[in-house]
């Protein structure tokens, strides 16, 4: 804890920082102050009464205090209490997180020579100044554009301007593509997963268990099996896997039958030639290197800043952030139909990490906010309304008034936030 004294003329008054954002006051108003609040509260109570003999709010000081003295004294009571909160947020700067935080306060003495006033509430974390000079951010490698990834896209075109030739008169195979329904039979009735889709029988594009279930099965076939975790799947994946029984119905079998990579193709595609297909496909790829190492130096200040910096932070706003992001989890866990038992188990543990969460998204928050105030950086109306009209013509149609108010209050965030974290990456890597 941490004890400071603020003091004038007219004021003494004494602040305990406490964890998690907490501070308490313990107000003075010396004389001067406490005779001026009494008189106000008099000249308050004389405009709301009428006593025979006075116009109202004529009446002698004496009179009114002697015939309304409970009025005057709850009248000079809230009167203190406004006045010195008020002088209290003067003088030390200190201001409340908002308006729930703020304790009932006390009236410890209350006497024309002096009162005395006790009140709490949280306040906003104090953020230390960013030192970017002090900040060292972890190595990132750019991704590099190959020939091969330029072939896997151009591959990825070709598909998608593929036909399909029927096959008949024998089993899957792999490489084939097929039109399959899925259906989850560990449940009554059973639920459909997918309803005649089209799959390549491939093992870098299908499941393995599902292409072991497939191959060999012939047109009009129906096989049942269990889903299986793919080994490559990643740990958001894996928490949220649960082995499913299936019943797989197979429609048709299909051969792909992909364009050639000539003029014809580029035509299609609305590009003059097959060398400038090649020109754009590899200049988007370079972009997205650029957007992805942008993100990666992204997460690496993050990192560097989290390291680097720690305060406290208001334990309402904490917990508020933890409930937001343990209800949508546990909305999550809800569609997983999880046994009981599991369900508590994975709540436990989801309790505990959107603790860590709420705490490390807030102390981001603030971490930008001081980065903001440093660089005086601002959102103009222009940047804001070109993007936001961008933004709702891909949207035309599909959204109300509080849609759109919300769509507008993400764009003007989302914007915000990189304009920080590139001021930022400035700043570090100079």
């Amino acid at each position: 804890m941490t004890i400071k004294i603020f003091e004038n003329d007219s004021y003494s008054i004494e602040t305990t920082e406490e964890p998690s954002c907490k501070v308490s006051f313990k107000i003075m108003a010396k004389a001067p102050i406490a005779q001026k609040t009494k008189k106000e509260a008099i000249k308050r109570v004389n405009k709301q009464i009428s006593i025979p003999g006075f116009r109202k709010g004529k009446a002698p000081d004496a009179t009114v205090l002697a015939r309304y003295s409970s009025h005057v004294d709850r009248e000079w009571k809230e009167i203190l209490v406004d006045t010195c909160y008020k002088a209290a947020l003067e003088m030390t700067e200190i201001y409340p997180l908002n308006q729930e935080s703020i304790q009932r306060p006390k009236i410890l003495t209350c006497s024309e020579e002096s009162a005395s006033i006790a009140l709490a509430f949280e306040h906003y974390p104090e953020v230390p100044k960013i030192n970017f000079s002090e900040l060292t951010l972890a190595p990132v490698e750019p991704s590099v554009v190959t020939e091969a990834k330029i072939q896997e896209v151009i591959d990825q075109i070709r598909r998608g301007n593929a036909t399909f030739e029927e096959i008949t008169g024998r089993a899957v195979q792999e490489e084939d593509f097929v039109d399959i329904s899925i259906d989850a039979i560990d449940q009554d009735p059973p639920k459909q997963i997918v309803s005649e889709k089209r799959f390549e029988v491939s093992k870098q594009r299908m499941a393995p268990w599902l292409v072991h279930l497939l191959v060999g099965l012939e047109i009009g076939g129906q096989i049942e099996g269990t889903s299986e975790l793919d080994e490559q799947a990643d740990e958001a994946v894996r928490s949220r896997f649960r082995p499913t029984r299936v019943r797989i119905t197979l429609h048709s079998i299909q051969k792909i039958l992909l364009p050639e990579l000539d003029e014809s193709l580029a035509q299609r595609l609305k590009v003059s030639s097959v060398e400038e297909l090649m020109t754009k496909v590899k200049a988007n790829l370079e972009n997205e290197a650029k957007e992805e190492l942008k993100a990666k130096q992204y997460v690496a200040l993050e990192e560097a800043l989290l390291q680097h910096y720690s305060f406290d932070l208001p334990t309402s706003l904490v917990q508020a952030e933890k409930k937001e992001r343990f209800a949508k989890k546990c909305a999550e866990l809800d569609k997983q139909n999880l046994p009981e038992e599991e369900k508590i188990q994975k709540e436990e543990l989801l309790e505990k990490e959107t603790e860590g969460q709420a705490r490390r998204s807030l102390t981001l928050y603030f971490l930008s906010r001081q980065i903001a105030k440093q660089g005086n950086l601002v959102l103009s109306n222009e940047e804001l309304s070109d993007e936001v009209h961008y933004q709702l013509s891909l949207h035309q149609g599909k959204q109300d008034k509080a849609q759109t108010e919300k769509l507008i209050r993400r764009i003007a965030s989302q914007m915000m936030e990189k304009k920080t974290l590139d001021y930022a990456l400035d700043q570090v890597t100079r």
